[in-house]
């Protein structure tokens, strides 16, 4: 769907699965109590619970890994995750939503949302601001992860951004300078 080389998709495929079981490890983790002692001898508890609703927003360029990145860990935490698919490539990421649910997770457990281009800014913001919606994932580009930003800060959500803007530029000698200046920026 996105035009990847049969490599890349297998990639995809194959680290995707791999993260599914690594996150897997963890599942004990979860419901582990842990009893912290004071110097005054009174011990606190601690438990881990979910959060309630996770909102995971994934870019086009590597929808089932950053698809699966963004729903695995809190649906083991016990959470309820929507899928934010992005609109360049609504086919992978339907087709992940279907594997999770014939996989066993419930529909209302896991749901992909997917938008036309001209409508994903404004489905982010009703979602972001959704009341019962209390962490946001975002990974993509810097420009749009601050609007996610803002928008959490603005609705006292908890938000993890990985954005883009880290890729390297390679300017060969006989490279037109300032096109490749203008591209750098």
């Amino acid at each position: 769907e996105i035009g990847a080389p049969i490599t890349w998709a297998r990639h995809n495929v194959s680290f995707a699965a791999s993260m599914l079981r690594d996150v897997s490890g963890y599942a004990e983790e979860v419901d582990r109590v842990e009893d912290i002692p004071d110097q005054e001898g009174i011990t606190s508890r601690a438990y881990k619970a979910p959060c309630g609703v996770c909102l995971g927003i994934a870019p086009w360029n590597a929808p089932i890994i950053l698809g699966v990145r963004a729903v695995a860990a809190p649906l083991l935490c016990g959470n309820t995750v929507i899928l934010k698919g992005n609109e360049f490539a609504p086919e992978t990421f339907r087709r992940l939503g279907d594997v999770f649910h014939s996989a066993g997770i419930p529909d209302d457990v896991l749901q992909v949302v997917l938008t036309l281009p001209e409508d994903s800014e404004t489905a982010v913001e009703a979602l972001i601001r959704a009341p019962v919606v209390r962490r946001v994932n975002f990974t993509g580009s810097t420009r749009v992860g601050r609007r996610v930003a803002e928008l959490c800060a603005t609705n006292l959500k908890r938000s993890l951004l990985e954005l883009g803007g880290q890729a390297n530029q390679v300017v060969l000698d006989d490279a037109d300078i300032d096109a490749a200046a203008e591209a750098a920026l």
